[in-house]
């Protein structure tokens, strides 16, 4: 009977060992690629998912620094976007985010300078 409940007990703390390793690897299976006009995402540990999402496309920008992720120097950046597939892009646990968020910023501030797209927010017409 002691042996049946020791047995259940270790089997349940395996459970959340085994979570925490899945999502350590779709963390590290992900890869973000900044071109100049796009982010390309690569996910997926047994099956690979490409998404492209153009720059110009990005309208708002968020820099979190949750407690768990500042104790190991890491941030997320959350990219709010007029894309139909992602209208919120989430690239999580980065270093150095405060830099890449300034190059995006910039290269989006560009993009939208220079190939003429206008955004007309129709909701308040």
């Amino acid at each position: 009977m002691i042996y049946n409940e020791v047995t259940h007990l270790i089997w349940l703390s395996l459970v959340p060992l085994i979570y925490a390793f899945w999502k350590y690897l779709d963390l590290k299976c992900r890869i973000y690629e900044i071109t100049n006009q796009r982010i390309i995402v690569k996910s997926g540990i047994l099956s690979r998912t490409t998404d492209e999402m153009e720059l110009y496309r990005v309208r708002d920008y968020r820099l979190s620094e949750p407690f768990y992720l500042r104790f190991f120097g890491l941030c997320n950046i959350e990219l709010v976007t007029d894309d139909r597939t992602d209208p919120v892009l989430l690239i999580p646990a980065i270093k150095n985010g405060s830099t890449l968020l300034r190059k995006v910023r910039e290269r989006v501030e560009y993009l939208r300078r220079n190939t003429r797209n206008t955004d007309i927010d129709v909701r308040f017409i």
